[in-house]
């Protein structure tokens, strides 16, 4: 979009260029006439991507991501950590906004999403092997029939899911939204309670991760609250949901400095913990997790460590969470200035994920942090590192 024109001037050029009225247009995207005429005046903002997506697609929009005010393809490979490959982000987009039907061949390039999570929670090349699959991922839900829905919903959902995961561990919040917002109203429809559950859980820490900690934490707290005691599942995933729902609202209330409400759904959270069963979403490592991210916060440091050595390590722990665990230990001994153990700790990142520091911007600026320290063991055991992760 030319920066020289209003935003809601280029919408009105599009919907006369279409020959639209505004009543017409209004309809289209499900919104009341007064509401498009302040749009177009800007007199109001269009703060919802799921609306910003519908006018593009009732406008014909070709250029999506200058439309939405994404940075271009170029911008966004400039560094690493922020890297998208313009495929992943025109798939994304594509399938919302009249790209073409990729039927032709869709049967013999069909990958499924079954062993995605498992390799993403397992394998230490896990964002090459999540970016590689990924557009692929995304093209095959665009062939799912809507007449197959609820399954076909269920599918839908648990891709754009799986892909807000991703984006979020490598820092891009604008592409997590727009994936997660897809996969939440696929989930409505899907008849699936995980299902929604998961995506809703996702939804709020998305937003969360975007710097909106009193929504997200009103997130938590209606999905906590939407969850029967006596549903359809087993007792055990009830709480896990629960237990999820409290934890992500006690990040959320410390982000929003509110002590009180943090220690009580934390409290909340870990004796759900105790009964929970659902790996990689909830359990004892989980919260175990939070709390010390939540004292990091707090900058609390020694308090976090003596927290981390309380932690058992057992297999079922995911490399995603050894990974974030290992950060956090790093991000603890820098601020307390012992270069050795916030050394040794970023060693062990990339021992259990070789790519974190590469595609993670957090594990990347902590990498950058150490390689200022006037440090003859940053020197000697890092500077390989840094090397791979090519950040000299």
């Amino acid at each position: 979009m030319n920066d020289a024109v209003s935003f809601g001037r280029t919408i009105e050029m599009l919907r006369l260029r279409r020959g639209m009225t505004r009543e017409t247009l209004a309809e289209l995207i499900g919104r009341s006439t007064e509401w498009l005429r302040q749009v177009e005046r800007q007199d109001r903002p269009v703060d919802r991507l799921s609306v910003l997506l519908r006018l593009a697609e009732v406008l014909h929009v070709r250029d999506i991501t200058g439309f939405l005010g994404l940075p271009d393809a170029v911008s966004r490979t400039t560094s690493p950590h922020q890297a998208v490959e313009s495929t992943f982000l025109s798939t994304l987009l594509g399938h919302w906004a009249g790209g073409e039907d990729p039927r032709s061949g869709a049967e013999s390039d069909w990958i499924p999403l079954e062993g995605r999570w498992e390799e993403w929670y397992g394998s230490t090349k896990r964002f090459s092997l999540a970016l590689a699959a990924l557009p692929l991922l995304l093209t095959n839900t665009r062939v799912i029939d809507r007449r197959a829905w609820p399954q076909g919903a269920h599918e839908f959902a648990e891709t754009h899911r799986f892909a807000a995961t991703v984006m979020m561990r490598m820092g891009d919040f604008q592409l997590a939204l727009l994936a997660i917002e897809r996969g939440l109203a696929a989930a409505q429809v899907s008849r699936k309670e995980a299902t929604l559950h998961a995506c809703r859980l996702a939804y709020g820490a998305a937003v969360l991760d975007s710097g909106l900690p009193r929504e997200a934490g009103r997130i938590f707290e209606g999905i906590a609250d939407s969850i029967s005691d006596t549903g359809s599942k087993s007792e055990a995933a009830l709480l896990a949901w629960k237990g999820a729902a409290y934890l992500g609202g006690a990040v959320a209330a410390s982000h929003d400095c509110d002590a009180g409400t943090m220690h009580s759904l934390l409290a909340r959270a870990r004796e759900c913990a105790g009964g929970a069963c659902s790996p990689n979403l909830f359990g004892p490592a989980e919260v175990d997790l939070e709390e010390i991210r939540i004292h990091l916060m707090q900058s609390k440091y020694k308090s976090a460590l003596k927290l981390a050595d309380h932690v058992d390590f057992t297999p079922e722990m995911s490399r995603d969470w050894r990974a974030q665990f290992f950060l956090m230990m790093t991000q603890a001994h820098l601020k307390l200035g012992d270069v050795v153990a916030a050394s040794f700790s970023l060693l062990q990142v990339e021992e259990v994920s070789s790519e974190e520091i590469t595609f993670n911007p957090q594990a990347r600026e902590l990498a950058k942090e150490l390689m200022c320290r006037d440090s003859s063991t940053v020197r000697r055991n890092l500077w390989p590192l840094f090397n791979r992760a090519g950040l000299l």
